[in-house]
């Protein structure tokens, strides 16, 4: 695993590397670089090849100490959805949960939204969609399910990216086929042992332990109850640093980059959105309280695989 990590990071350098001459402009970069290097280097009095190889250790080791990929700033965290949009979007999580649970396909929250039932019992706030993974055995079942034009909702099934499930009165994406917010569609395997998840599209999948996703559990989520892995911690913690809240450059409402991503500590942004805390019960259970500037918003009892799940970020 380490060396194909370093080959990878190898392979990626030059890229690395101008992203970091950019950002620190040429000139500047270059004489970072040169006064990084040994003096030989640029006398050619050692091989190209060696030369050549160090620059891409320097940037690699620069990569890797230095978070230059994301701003660390709060004010990037901001409510991205309306009121309307975020009916819109839970509208058709309604009704996609009530179609799948009426066709028996099972079906359990992923990625952001997993997260966001972990840390807000709900959307996180300055997320834009519903992430939700199903089984690939039921993939041409869920076609017809949802591709039946249900009155209000549409499906867009397309083999290259995820399918996305949202209302007819979502707005348009510029430029796109479908409308946003929507429901985000991701697919996965069940080996016997692992439960690999793969969008449509995608080159790399997220290989989970079965004993991590099995048997699901239910969460909260926006004041609903759906289904998770029975281990979210262990689940998100894969996926996930817990003690990081992260805004991303890319905007699912337009389908573009529309900023700079944004990385802080969740403890940086706790008095302006409500999180979860959790404690553990006596004789079992969790107690989950959402809470914001110490007022209690929502309380759960969970019986968790491990306790209380580690760190309530």
């Amino acid at each position: 695993m380490a060396i194909m990590t370093l080959a990878a990071s190898l392979l990626s350098a030059p890229k690395m590397a101008g992203h970091w001459l950019a950002s620190l402009g040429h000139r500047q970069g270059v004489q970072r670089l040169r006064s990084s290097l040994p003096y030989s280097c640029f006398r050619w009095q050692r091989p190209l090849l060696a030369c050549f190889l160090l620059v891409i250790i320097l940037v690699v080791v620069h990569v890797h100490l230095r978070p230059w990929r994301c701003a660390r700033e709060t004010t990037q965290f901001q409510p991205a959805l309306t009121v309307q949009q975020r009916e819109l979007l839970l509208d058709a999580l309604d009704e996609f949960q009530t179609s799948l649970r009426k066709a028996h396909i099972p079906f359990f929250m992923y990625d952001g939204t997993l997260l966001g039932s972990w840390r807000h019992h709900g959307l996180i706030p300055w997320d834009e969609d519903v992430d939700v993974v199903v089984p690939f055995v039921n993939k041409n079942q869920l076609r017809v399910l949802l591709g039946q034009r249900k009155p209000g909702y549409i499906l867009h099934a397309d083999e290259l990216r995820r399918w996305k499930f949202h209302s007819l009165l979502a707005a348009p994406v510029s430029g796109k086929t479908w409308s946003s917010p929507y429901i985000d569609i991701t697919f996965y395997n069940h080996t016997g042992t692992h439960v690999v998840v793969k969008a449509p599209g995608d080159r790399t999948a997220d290989v989970l332990p079965q004993g991590h996703v099995f048997p699901l559990t239910s969460r909260p989520f926006e004041g609903r109850q759906l289904l998770a892995p029975n281990n979210t911690s262990a689940v998100l913690k894969m996926l996930f640093d817990l003690g990081y809240c992260r805004v991303g450059a890319y905007s699912n409402l337009k389908e573009r980059i529309v900023r700079k991503c944004s990385e802080v500590l969740c403890a940086e942004i706790q008095h302006r959105f409500p999180f979860v805390s959790r404690r553990y019960v006596e004789g079992g259970g969790c107690k989950e309280d959402l809470m914001l500037n110490r007022a209690v918003i929502n309380q759960v009892v969970l019986n968790y695989r491990d306790g209380c799940g580690g760190s309530g970020q």
